[in-house]
């Protein structure tokens, strides 16, 4: 979990491979937000 400069907070997710369907899929590193927590503090 980190926190951005408006103090919303986010998941970093790294690049990973999983298998779909007999494929191996690469997945790009990318950062999913939190809805619920996300708001940024007040």
């Amino acid at each position: 979990m980190a926190q951005d400069s408006e103090g919303r907070k986010f998941n970093r997710i790294p690049g990973y491979t999983k298998k779909v369907g007999g494929k191996t899929i690469k997945v790009k590193p990318h950062v999913r937000s939190n809805r619920s927590d996300s708001k940024g503090k007040k």
